[in-house]
């Protein structure tokens, strides 16, 4: 009901969108509604790529690549385009992988978890650096 543009014929993604249209293609896959959720992935990969072209970073969490892979059941391309982001500094959305529906098939991957294990890392040591020079001046 909160975004019926995914649901039109054709449906209309813009990149603020690409997070919904993620969850609707699972929820659609959940009711059997394997056509809906095929043209609505269609159209997110479509918008994905485009994105990705424009370098459009005000929108792009980083991930996005990585939900169509893994919706589209290339959960091991899906792995790698992670793993590409998380070896080249990328630390959108932290530790929150494992918390999408999307990448339930590849959670238990010992990929996965050493990915998340690294994001993960990661947050702690900017926490201690933080700690550690939280009250010195910032000039």
């Amino acid at each position: 009901d909160s975004f019926p543009e995914l649901f039109g014929s054709p449906p209309a993604l813009n990149p603020t969108l690409l997070l919904a249209s993620n969850t609707a293609i699972y929820c659609l896959r959940k009711i059997g509604q394997e056509e809906q959720a095929a043209v609505l992935l269609d159209t997110m990969a479509r918008l994905v790529e485009r994105t990705r072209l424009e370098r459009a970073p005000w929108a792009v969490a980083g991930f996005e690549q990585a939900f169509v892979l893994a919706l589209s059941g290339d959960h091991d391309a899906a792995l790698d385009s992670l793993q590409e982001l998380v070896d080249g500094g990328w630390r959108y959305y932290w530790w929150g992988l494992e918390y999408y529906p999307t990448f339930a098939p590849i959670a238990d991957h010992p990929r996965f978890r050493a990915l998340q294990e690294k994001l993960e890392a990661g947050v702690r040591e900017q926490r201690e650096y933080f700690e550690t020079r939280r009250d010195e001046p910032l000039i």
